[in-house]
């Protein structure tokens, strides 16, 4: 095919030496006009036609070789160029914000034959008259600039294949910024009678995209000191945003076009849900949403390392196989939030009452236990079933398999629901929300109620950037708990030189904030504080080179070290896979009673 250039003035432009020397066999002449200034490397061209002035910015790079001189120069000159101002200066047509828009917007779409030649589309030298008044100082740039033949012809023979149908090359096409002023009308009927013109049209005017929605910050209560977990004074005290630590929600799916979400890595297959994506969403916006002036600010919005590990494939439904994905593929002391719940024996069917957490399953409770084991901290609703965990029912039948039970402690943070401290609804701050499981087991409470977050449409509903200020449940509140784990996360890892274990985060999250209220015999447990839960970690250094665990670094551990000597294994402290120099520099470095 041959490849249409769409070219200004190109009667008019003679080049006489051009920067790139392969195009300095051309035998038309006209005064130098270019000028090489210092890196980058960009070209500024200034060329008076009459009194048609064009100035572009264009890169430096390969032309279109397989086209006639003039066709490269014309091709290379305006496939690069910035639409401009006409009339002098180099102001671009995608305009700054605050750049008013004309009412009468003077650019027109025009669409050409693959075969036609654009080359006098635009020739104001000759003939005079209506036509150069009309295309005096006009501007084309072709929808394919910048882009490599090569890319475009990728990209249609892909889009070919994949429909099975003829599709438009954008190298037929462009648009055309005439000046201000100009009759537009006039300017397409003349464009429509040129030789192989097959469309002349009004183009596009720049519109206004969605409106930002309004700053929720200020109502995210669950982040402050007092009515929340401290996450704002971690963030302006420490430093803190969840840097260097992963997190991974686990449930149905998200909407991974969200506005105000980070780039999200899903495990294993496309996320199914019968129910939307409201949920997830809502989840990770507590988390993880954008650092930004306008919407919500997660708790972790500093991790880069965002991942989401979907139950269901439209097939099977599968936590604990969800857990499996998250260990296999997220570092220790990464945080895992299960946000699911199950049927218990007191569930009549119908709703959530009876609802119980997923390790009742003994599938789910495996999986968590080996996420724990498997230096993940794993923070999980307690389940919205209003069941009290304590309750002789929760240690009776289910084949022996009784979770909540001190005894078979999973290891998991299990968080409840309690009042948030303006309730949409009166209730108690702090105290137990009529729906929330409860008893020993679970170990931590967050807001149940009134929470501001992204998804559910009911306070700003724009299309994939939409915000709630009632999300609610043990859903609501184990994210906010998970987001708390972040930061601290980031502080262990800091200083002291490895994450928490989940059980390590478990016994500071309880240890610190403010105690439950209203009735404490349906435990539920405090609304931690990060600031508090960082104040009671008292975490010795790790001692990489005690080999055996017997709180000292000597012989023994250097004769295992030996023993393993170019190979994996118990002796490999730094977990390069082979036993080697490295290792023994940390025995020797670390030699004595380690640190408590």
């Amino acid at each position: 095919m041959s490849v249409p250039a769409l070219a200004l003035l190109s009667h008019a432009l003679d080049w006489n030496e051009h920067p790139d020397p392969r195009l300095q066999t051309q035998t038309l002449r006209a005064p130098r006009c270019w000028s090489r200034p210092s890196p980058p490397q960009l070209l500024t061209l200034e060329k008076h036609v009459d009194t048609c002035h064009l100035s572009c910015l264009m890169q430096q790079t390969a032309p279109r070789t397989n086209h006639p001189p003039l066709r490269i120069a014309a091709t290379l000159l305006l496939g690069a160029c910035l639409l401009a101002v006409p009339g002098g200066g180099s102001h671009a047509i995608a305009q700054a914000p605050n750049v008013e828009l004309l009412d009468e917007w003077p650019v027109v779409y025009v669409r050409v034959a693959e075969q036609a030649d654009f080359e006098t589309l635009l020739d104001v030298t000759a003939g005079g008259g209506l036509e150069a008044q009309l295309f005096q100082g006009a501007v084309l740039a072709p929808t394919s600039a910048g882009i490599p033949d090569a890319s475009i012809e990728r990209i249609l023979r892909r889009t070919r294949e994949a429909t099975g149908r003829a599709v438009l090359d954008p190298r037929t096409e462009g648009q055309i910024r005439l000046q201000d002023g100009v009759d537009l009308d006039a300017a397409i009927a003349l464009l429509r009678a040129r030789p192989g013109v097959l469309e002349a049209s009004r183009a596009p005017r720049p519109v206004s995209p969605p409106d930002n929605p309004p700053n929720y910050q200020p109502y995210q209560s669950y982040q402050n000191s007092g009515g929340g977990v401290g996450a704002e004074s971690a963030w302006s005290e420490l430093g803190l945003s969840g840097v260097g630590v992963a997190v991974c929600d686990v449930e149905y799916d998200f909407n991974e076009d969200h506005c105000d979400l980070p780039e999200i890595q899903v495990l294993g297959f496309e996320p199914v849900s019968p129910y939307g994506d409201n949920h997830g969403t809502a989840v990770l916006g507590e988390m993880v949403s954008l650092d930004n002036d306008w919407g919500t600010k997660g708790t972790g919005h500093g991790s880069t390392d965002v991942f989401f590990s979907p139950t269901y494939n439209g097939s099977t439904y599968s936590v604990s196989a969800a857990i499996y994905r998250a260990i296999d593929a997220l570092p220790e002391g990464a945080i895992l939030v299960l946000e699911v719940h199950m049927p218990g024996p007191n569930s009549p069917g119908g709703s959530q009452e009876g609802y119980v957490p997923n390790e009742w399953r003994l599938s789910d409770y495996s999986a968590t236990v080996a996420a724990v084991s498997n230096g993940l901290v794993v923070v999980a609703a307690a389940g919205n079933g209003g069941e009290d965990l304590d309750d002789p029912i929760y240690s009776t039948g289910n084949d022996g398999h009784w979770p909540f039970l001190p005894e078979n402690d999973s290891g998991a943070i299990l968080v409840g629901a309690g009042g948030a401290p303006a309730s949409c609804y009166g209730n108690t701050f702090r105290g137990r929300l009529g729906f929330s499981n409860y008893g020993q087991r679970v170990n931590v409470q967050g807001h149940g109620e009134c929470v501001r977050t992204t998804g559910y449409s009911d306070v700003f509903d724009e299309e994939s950037c939409d915000y709630t200020a009632y999300f609610s449940g043990t859903s609501s509140a184990t994210p906010i708990v998970a987001g708390a784990c972040m930061l601290i996360q980031e502080y262990a890892q800091l200083t002291f030189g490895r994450p928490l274990t989940s059980w390590e985060m478990r016994e500071a999250l309880m240890a610190s904030g403010n105690p439950q209220a209203g009735n404490t015999s349906q435990h539920i447990g405090p609304l931690p504080d990060v600031l508090d839960a960082i104040a009671t970690l008292d975490i010795a250094p790790p001692c990489t080179g005690d080999i055996d665990g017997d709180g000292l670094v000597n012989g023994v551990d250097l004769s295992r070290l030996l023993g393993f000597w170019g190979r994996p294994g118990e002796a490999d402290v730094d977990g390069s896979g082979t036993t080697d120099g490295t290792d023994l520099s940390i025995v020797l470095g670390g030699w004595g009673v380690c640190p408590e």
